[in-house]
């Protein structure tokens, strides 16, 4: 089990350190981000995080064991909501809060749908 701990431990350093260089997780440049800019970035994202059921399908079909598989239905849970609102209406509020709506095939950019569908 140690094995499997210092992996998951050296992975999740490694994870950090490469989000830390990736400009869209800066704080101190996102706070900086223009209204027109928030909006557009709720209006793409909303793309990006549409897709992750089908991600979630795919891992849940290949998943080698029970635990695995009861991990994945508890992401599901939690995409759901549990007991709140699930995260698409987390995610509408978002949007509604800066006065955009999200969903429109116009804002679903090329590298977007690659994105995607480099996941399934």
């Amino acid at each position: 089990m140690d094995d499997l701990e210092d992996f998951i431990g050296d992975w999740d350093a490694q994870n950090r350190a490469a989000h830390r260089k990736i400009a869209l997780f800066d704080t101190r440049l996102t706070q900086k981000w223009t209204m027109s800019q928030q909006e557009l970035f709720a209006k793409l994202f909303y793309h990006a995080r549409g897709g992750f059921h089908h991600f979630m399908w795919i891992m849940g079909n290949k998943a080698p064991n029970y635990e695995s598989k009861e991990t994945i239905v508890d992401n599901f849970r939690e995409e759901f909501g549990k007991h709140g609102p699930s995260h698409e209406q987390l995610y509408l509020d978002f949007a509604n809060s800066l006065s955009v709506e999200v969903g429109s095939a116009d804002t679903y950019w090329p590298f977007l749908q690659a994105y995607d569908k480099g996941h399934w």
